[in-house]
């Protein structure tokens, strides 16, 4: 998302599923929270992997579509779970990225360079789905809270 753009939304039901949520032991929250959050963030996925096919080059050795990926995880230091989108092999390119089959050139399609236009396919993915990825999310949480339950 760049800087001058924002995003607005509303979330009903949260603050009573994570008042259960919070009543849960560790080990059941993650277990709650971890699915929750990869079908939420499926649905960019998704989209992502579509835009991406649209805007394909043939002419190019790899398909960026092929190298979106969703991970989820626990951040060592905070102890905090997220769920992120992107492409395979990260926001940096490193030597011999290239010969290890990672689609290097996906930065300059999505953000464009001084010789090309920008066709971005990550970022519309989130723009237009951050409504339905919490109301995903929040109806995941109570169905996974309550076979926990």
């Amino acid at each position: 998302m760049m800087p001058s753009e924002s995003v607005s939304f509303s979330i009903k039901g949260l603050s009573q599923i994570s008042r259960e949520f919070k009543r849960l032991p560790g080990s059941m929250q993650e277990k709650a929270l971890r699915p929750s959050m990869r079908r939420s963030m499926d649905l960019i996925k998704r989209d992502a992997r579509e835009n991406a096919e649209r805007i394909d080059d043939p002419r190019t050795p790899l398909n960026i579509a092929d190298h979106i990926i969703l991970n989820t995880g626990i951040d060592r230091k905070t102890g905090n779970m997220s769920a992120r989108v992107g492409v395979r092999g990260g926001a940096r390119y490193r030597k011999g990225d290239k010969e290890a089959g990672k689609v290097t050139y996906w930065r300059f399609v999505e953000f464009g360079t001084g010789r090309s236009r920008a066709r971005p396919f990550l970022r519309p993915a989130m723009n237009e789905n951050v409504e339905s990825v919490f109301s995903t999310f929040v109806a995941e949480m109570r169905r996974s809270i309550e076979r926990s339950i």
